[in-house]
């Protein structure tokens, strides 16, 4: 599914409901184990649905392409020095996402900014998040696409994967296509010819004719 999809929102909602529907699943088993009653399972998603269907998206992306540095934070180890992700400190919380490690751990702002979710740059699932933020955003530029993206999540190669899928917008290329300049004509011979002494040729226009007097008073 994850493969196939071309909208970001939808794979989203999608991941959301799968994961609702597993829930209710589970439930319903539990129901008939035991005899005491469970809780029913509400209607709808929220935002935190949505929020854990993400995370579930991230961690699914991350072990297609990094399988093994997620089975050694899984297991505690740290990250092989052999591994190309090895400069972004990659470390795993209790959500078994592998986040971005630092020193802001500590700054007053939320928790994926402070560790952003690494997507993989060559991953569907990073194409159709990068193509989701500038359709949200007014179809702003690169640099403006990588600030916002950067705020949740950390994307590998992000600059280029970005310009990449980009220039593939329409709308992107309508909106950062360079200005047209209108080309200036050519002069006219009189301003060309040389050794003419100063006001040889001249005009002055006064939008029409002028009836004048001549003479005093």
């Amino acid at each position: 599914m994850l493969c196939r999809s071309s909208n970001w929102v939808h794979t989203l909602r999608r991941v959301a409901w799968l994961l609702r529907f597993l829930d209710w699943i589970q439930r319903r088993v539990e129901r008939r184990k035991n005899t005491r009653h469970t809780a029913d399972v509400r209607k709808g998603i929220n935002q935190e649905d949505l929020e854990v269907a993400k995370r579930k998206i991230a961690i699914l992306a991350q072990k297609c392409k990094y399988p093994t540095e997620m089975k050694s934070l899984k297991e505690g180890k740290p990250v092989r020095a052999s591994s190309r992700r090895i400069r972004l400190k990659p470390i795993m919380k209790e959500d078994g996402v592998m986040r971005v490690g630092g020193r802001i751990c500590l700054a007053p702002v939320t928790a994926d900014a402070r560790n952003p979710v690494i997507f993989p740059s060559d991953h569907n699932v990073t194409m159709i998040l990068i193509r989701n933020i500038p359709e949200v955003n007014g179809h702003c530029g690169a640099e403006q696409v990588l600030t916002i993206s950067r705020e949740q999540f950390w994307i590998v190669k992000a600059r280029a994967t970005i310009k990449k899928i980009l220039r593939r917008c329409v709308h992107c290329k309508r909106q950062m296509a360079p200005k047209m300049c209108q080309p200036m004509g050519q002069l006219p011979k009189i301003r060309l010819t040389p050794y003419e002494p100063p006001f040889t040729y001249c005009g002055v226009d006064y939008f029409g004719l002028f009836l004048g007097k001549r003479g005093r008073g």
